[in-house]
């Protein structure tokens, strides 16, 4: 009966695994901290702005694209890889692009945030742009980008590693 409550009615709005739980932790337990729904106020009025349109856009797409992180992590400590499946995809879909993905849209989500209009008066948008460094997580992306070779991976059904990444596996 979710269709017909509140939450229904935003729901499909959450673009991420993580929004989504957000969301509804958000309907099962409302806030009545003034200052947490000031806030939030501001932030709903900060981001309909028109001439923020464009910009909450790009920020919903990159949200679309990110996958649920935290399970994701899990998968890497425990050395899931996920490779298992056909098809060229079936990599990218695993842990290792899962996590290239993710620091791919994070980016881009932090290069929109930088151009909210009247964004630097919201505690969120200021708290992701200190909190969230970029040169780490790009570094990240990159390393992962140098590392796994995503074409041989998928040919033999299990993580490998480019060639001259370390004489010993080579």
């Amino acid at each position: 009966k979710e269709s017909l409550s509140v939450y229904g009615l935003f729901h499909h709005l959450a673009r991420s695994p993580q929004g989504k739980h957000k969301l509804r932790q958000i309907f099962l337990r409302p806030s009545t901290d003034l200052s947490v729904i000031c806030e939030r106020l501001n932030t709903i009025s900060v981001l309909l702005r028109p001439e923020n349109s464009p910009v909450l856009e790009k920020i919903n797409k990159s949200l679309k694209m990110i996958k649920d992180i935290r399970t994701v992590v899990i998968h890497l400590q425990k050395g899931i890889s996920d490779v298992s499946g056909k098809g060229g995809n079936a990599l990218r879909k695993g842990v290792w692009g899962n996590i290239q993905n993710f620091t791919f849209q994070i980016l881009k989500i932090l290069e929109a945030v930088r151009e909210l209009g009247e964004g630097s008066k919201l505690v969120i948008t200021n708290r992701l742009l200190t909190d969230v460094q970029p040169f780490q997580i790009h570094g990240i992306g990159k390393l992962i980008s140098d590392t796994v070779d995503f074409e041989r991976s998928v040919e033999q059904h299990r993580t490998a590693v480019l060639q001259g990444v370390d004489p010993d596996l080579d």
